[in-house]
């Protein structure tokens, strides 16, 4: 939730402020590159700096990165490894090590590995060598990860560095109102009436991406959210008046499809039952079996699109409103329709014509 662009303002701040250098590298989740973040990284450095500063930095690594990175021995033809076969690993760690901290020694060095949670094996185990090598020179790491992406092997090795004390960790939450509202000002180039602002903050829980993504929709529809908001309609409305915002729909639709059939026919239907649900109602209206529901919700929770509702045992809700109404728009009106019948039905079943629930009942049941 906003960790690279954090990240890149961060990296900006300390080239401004101490004329650091800044190396990134970032792991991709249909990556077939090894030490992909780290290659990434070095490559960029290899192709830009001097051949005195390659000669200077990588020292008698020179044949063994060029293994690693082509431009070296491109640019160094006296680096070229004679010897063939596989690099030993702990040869190619310590001559990534030694390389990087060469290059703060010369100059204030940020290393930013972005999306940690899909680096592979191999990278995973070089990130833990940097941080237990000691360091003199002026290197700092920025590594960001996603907790909704679970890796095992980045919950072990996160575990390994944090017995050791070798990492800070700062956990991003959702922005207040009043960053909201700057944000949604920085948009628009103007100020947002407070109730509208309250909307966008409401059903994207202070998620940057998220209010972005809506704002911008808005905007490219050519209304300002003043204009939306005219006519009488409540400042929900007003906000989703054209559409989910595209960029939402896919992502949350992607995410979705990969977290299995099972997830994405629960997520429907709590789309239909509204923000907070029971399992036992999903399991009925779903006609799944109970078990299902409850792996599904448990996966949907760790994949950051449902949250336990604090003070429950088995209530959940989704993590953003606007998570909601991307998957209750993307239903086929029959199936919503046939959706909202069921679900109609199950609670008459349960409640009766008990007069707390006679609202929620007519909001079911089809005109």
């Amino acid at each position: 939730m906003g960790k690279t662009r954090l990240a890149t303002e961060f990296a900006q701040g300390v080239h401004d402020a101490a004329g650091a250098q800044v190396l990134y590298g970032r792991a991709d989740e249909h990556g077939t590159l090894s030490y992909q973040p780290f290659v990434e990284a070095l490559r960029h450095w290899a192709i830009n700096a001097s051949p005195e500063e390659l000669s200077s930095a990588l020292g008698r690594h020179a044949a063994a990165l060029g293994r690693l990175l082509p431009e070296i021995t491109i640019r160094l033809p006296e680096s070229s490894a004679t010897e063939g076969g596989e690099l030993a690993r702990d040869l190619l760690f310590e001559a990534v090590s030694e390389t990087l901290s060469a290059i703060a020694s010369a100059s204030p060095t940020l290393l930013v590995i972005d999306d940690l949670h899909w680096a592979d094996q191999g990278s995973l185990l070089m990130f833990r060598h940097l941080a237990r090598s000691p360091h003199r020179s002026g290197l700092m790491v920025l590594a960001t990860h996603r907790e909704t992406e679970p890796s095992d092997a980045l919950t072990e090795t996160l575990a390994d560095l944090g017995r050791e004390r070798l990492f800070e960790r700062i956990r991003l939450s959702g922005l207040g109102p009043d960053e909201t509202a700057a944000l949604v000002s920085s948009i628009q180039g103007s100020p947002s009436s407070p109730e509208l602002v309250q909307a966008i903050h409401t059903e994207t829980g202070g998620n940057p991406f998220l209010v972005e993504a809506l704002v911008q929709h808005l905007t490219e529809h050519g209304q300002t959210l003043e204009e939306l908001g005219a006519g009488g309609r409540s400042p929900r409305e007003a906000i989703y008046a054209g559409g989910v915002p595209s960029l939402v729909r896919e992502a949350v639709a992607h995410r979705a499809t990969q977290l299995g059939g099972d997830v994405k026919r629960v997520l429907e239907v709590a789309s239909v039952v509204g923000r907070e649900f029971e399992p036992d109602v999903l399991a009925e209206v779903s006609r799944l079996p109970a078990e299902s529901v409850v792996a599904a919700l448990e996966t949907a929770v760790t994949a950051g699109l449902l949250i336990d509702v604090p003070g429950t045992l088995d209530r959940y809700a989704f993590s953003h409103s606007l998570f909601r109404q991307t998957a209750y728009s993307a239903l086929p009106k029959p199936r919503r329709t046939a959706l909202h019948s069921r679900l109609a039905a199950a609670l008459e079943h349960r409640h009766g014509h008990d007069p707390q629930h006679v609202a929620e009942l007519a909001r079911h049941y089809p005109m």
